[in-house]
């Protein structure tokens, strides 16, 4: 833990500022894992249990209808939180699956330990509300962008967001993301390779 433990730190104060009181008890919840491509920190029906600081890599959280097709919500990059809050909140069987697209080394804890920091810490339950805050944020514009936006601008807006997601994720994943197929992000990239 001694080599990742400023990483962590600095992703954490990135969002909140904390006491040495409350990194000290913060810092001995994490462990470092690497998970190779394709592989999952949490699957559908599954119960999530953990929380995870993305290091380095790209992750992908989406949805799988009853039909089996498969909807992406969100990337998850370097210095990036994951671990399905909806589904460590309620503890039911996970709604989300978030799968590994690169190597992806990250630091894991148990969330109702992590969560348990709340109570015996204040710049720690501020720390999570401001997480939370962040999260609320980036669904109220994902849907907003939804709402309101074609698939060009969607797709400008990943690009401003995440200028290397072309280097880094599938195409179909990245249609998936715009709720596009494949064949119609086609399309959009030769109009933005126009511009």
């Amino acid at each position: 833990m001694n080599t990742v433990a400023p990483h962590l730190r600095q992703i954490v104060e990135s969002i909140s500022p904390i006491t040495d009181e409350a990194w000290l008890a913060m810092r001995d919840l994490f462990s470092p894992i690497t998970l190779a491509p394709e592989q999952y920190f949490v699957t559908t029906g599954e119960q999530a249990t953990s929380v995870g600081l993305i290091l380095s890599g790209v992750m992908r959280e989406y949805f799988i209808t009853q039909e089996g097709k498969e909807f992406n919500k969100a990337f998850v990059l370097d210095g990036d939180i994951t671990g399905s809050l909806f589904d460590l909140l309620t503890q039911e069987p996970s709604i989300a699956s978030i799968q590994a697209l690169t190597q992806t080394e990250l630091l894991v804890a148990d969330y109702q330990a992590f969560s348990a920091l709340y109570d015996r810490f204040p710049c720690c339950q501020r720390l999570g509300r401001l997480h939370a805050e962040r999260l609320f944020m980036l669904k109220a514009r994902r849907e907003h962008e939804f709402m309101t936006l074609d698939a060009y601008a969607r797709y400008q807006m990943l690009l401003s967001r995440v200028p290397l997601i072309e280097e880094q994720v599938a195409q179909y994943h990245i249609a998936s993301y715009l709720g596009i197929t494949p064949v119609a992000l086609s399309r959009v990239k030769k109009q933005h390779q126009s511009k």
